[in-house]
């Protein structure tokens, strides 16, 4: 089965996107597959050891990749929420630099208001967040349940 045209319907907008050539969305498809050896594999080169063409490629990808990323998770906030939502931002009053120190406390607060909300200590708790560094290099957190 092929489509050229998607459709996404959320509570406060519609998406139409058009392709010029058709998706296919079974295993209809010869597709080949290339297995390449460990050993075949090139190492991955750091940024500065690409050519100038590279470095662009790199950069308009992981812009892409970016951009795609926020799409998704603005359709899944307005999918998923409505006006009972609440949107925080939890910061540290200590400047927690590392990642991992920070998702412990994070885990923690999520754990502790799960319990006060539900009572239970059983996971009932939807939430979305993303973790953003704050200018003085401190770990932050914007949040949607």
């Amino acid at each position: 089965m092929s489509y050229n045209r998607k459709i996404i319907r959320t509570s406060s907008y519609l998406e139409i996107w058009e392709y010029s050539s058709p998706i296919f969305s079974s295993d209809n498809t010869d597709i080949e597959t290339n297995q390449v050896s460990l050993n075949d594999k090139k190492k991955r080169r750091t940024f500065d050891e690409l050519t100038p063409n590279e470095q662009d490629e790199r950069l308009n990808r992981i812009s892409k990749t970016r951009k795609n990323s926020k799409w998704k998770l603005q359709r899944l906030i307005d999918s998923n929420y409505d006006n009972k939502t609440s949107f925080l931002t939890l910061t540290t009053k200590s400047n927690i630099q590392d990642r991992t120190e920070f998702n412990t406390m994070f885990d923690k607060f999520i754990k502790r208001l799960n319990y006060y909300i539900y009572n239970s200590k059983r996971r009932q708790l939807k939430y979305i967040s993303v973790l953003e560094r704050q200018k003085r290099g401190a770990w932050h957190a914007h949040q949607c349940h």
